[in-house]
């Protein structure tokens, strides 16, 4: 969320979880596609691991001989979200590999937009900056008081100063009739590029990269928001090189020690009252007397 906004689409939806900011690896010659984290596609790897702390949130995934690090945090300096997906080929053999980024767009208020979803998406409008590489996107303001948001979003390689120039703004052509959100036509084709007023809008962006054995290559994904076209592409232009990156996780971590020692809290207590939190603020996994209540209802 962006000042009470929501940037990006999301709902708390405990039974498919479907809701999110979502990354799809795919190894071109064998056409196996998964994601560094469980969702969208839903893959059981050989081995996961998640971590949550105070300044980012880290998933480990290893699918056959390629092992991927997903880090997300949010900036400090910047309202922007910033990932960093780390891959590395522990195989023998040389792999060619499809990195692909999907959010689905809101920049509305969530209760607005959770109200009336198909007409809230009618007054976003898509671009390309060929400058900067990046999508962006803006609404529409349909009363005079109503503040401007908009929202820019980039993947680029580590040591390059540009995004990718694969990208579609229209999540029916990327996800196509008859597919899903777990296996969108878009992974196997070449994205279109559409841009301007789309009926359903997202950011998507793609890039194709070869790994050699025992290779490893990062990647930086940043989505930002700000109230100005120029602004929220000037805080990519700020975010792109990848010391800038750096930067960013490392003040991420700083402002959660500061956070710690201002309110008096070890590690250890900071942990416990996150998983409270979790608990209070999202529907928690059914407790026993839950399940119980549900097997023994007979009624309709």
């Amino acid at each position: 969320q962006y000042r009470g906004k929501a940037v990006s689409r999301w709902r708390e939806d405990p039974l498919s979880d479907r809701w999110g900011a979502y990354c799809y690896i795919r190894d071109v010659n064998s056409d196996r596609v998964w994601s560094p984290s469980f969702q969208p596609c839903q893959t059981i790897p050989e081995e996961e691991r998640v971590q949550f702390s105070h300044d980012k949130a880290v998933f480990f995934r290893k699918e056959q001989t390629i092992e991927t690090e997903l880090e997300i945090c949010v900036s400090p300096e910047y309202d922007a979200d910033v990932r960093c997906i780390t891959v590395t080929n522990r195989g023998a053999e040389s792999k060619v590999l499809e990195l692909t980024t999907f959010v689905e767009l809101s920049l509305a208020n969530p209760i607005a937009d959770e109200a009336h979803p198909a007409f809230s998406k009618l007054f976003i409008k898509t671009e390309y900056d060929e400058q900067t590489k990046c999508l962006v996107a803006g609404r529409r303001a349909r009363t005079v008081e109503e503040e401007p948001i908009w929202a820019a979003h980039s993947l680029f390689e580590e040591g390059t100063l540009t995004g990718s120039d694969e990208f579609e703004t229209d999540r029916a052509q990327f996800i196509g009739r008859g597919f899903s959100l777990a296996n969108p036509k878009g992974i196997r084709s070449r994205l279109r590029g559409s841009v301007g007023s789309v009926s359903d809008p997202v950011f998507v962006m793609k890039r194709r990269f070869s790994i050699n054995p025992d290779e490893k290559k990062r990647f930086f994904i940043i989505t930002a928001a700000s109230e100005s076209k120029e602004q929220v592409i000037r805080t990519v232009q700020d975010l792109a090189p990848g010391h800038s990156i750096e930067r960013t996780f490392q003040m991420a971590w700083n402002r959660g020690q500061i956070e710690l020692h201002h309110l008096h809290l070890s590690e250890r207590e900071a942990i416990g009252f996150q998983t409270l939190a979790s608990q209070v603020l999202y529907t928690p996994p059914l407790r026993p007397w839950r399940e119980v209540s549900i097997r023994e209802n007979v009624k309709g």
